[in-house]
């Protein structure tokens, strides 16, 4: 009976240790060479380098619509309403049918 005991318990204990324990850490981080050193020491994350680069695009389509002055509105034209005294298609040999072609 003792040696079940033990021998359960060295085997919880076997597993319970064979677990590794991570803390979430990741690796160091990059060595940047070049523009990205430049960029990177003022825009440090990835996120900031996203947004920047997004609020720039927004900011050129932005000065370039307004640039642009947009487009002038023309004034809608009237469609004209082909008038048909009846409720179907006219047949082929009638003259109402080239109207409802149209």
């Amino acid at each position: 009976m003792v040696f079940v005991v033990a021998s359960q318990l060295a085997a919880r204990r076997t597993a319970h240790q064979m677990a590794q324990r991570r803390n979430m850490g990741s690796g160091p981080k990059p060595e940047w060479t070049g523009v990205d050193k430049v960029v990177r020491t003022y825009l440090p994350e990835d996120w900031q380098l996203a947004a920047a680069v997004l609020s720039g695009y927004t900011v050129l389509g932005t000065v370039g619509s307004m640039m642009s002055g947009g487009k002038k509105s023309e004034e809608p034209v009237a469609a004209t309403v082909a008038v048909t005294t009846s409720a179907g298609v006219p047949a082929i040999d009638s003259p109402e049918f080239e109207k409802y072609v149209e």
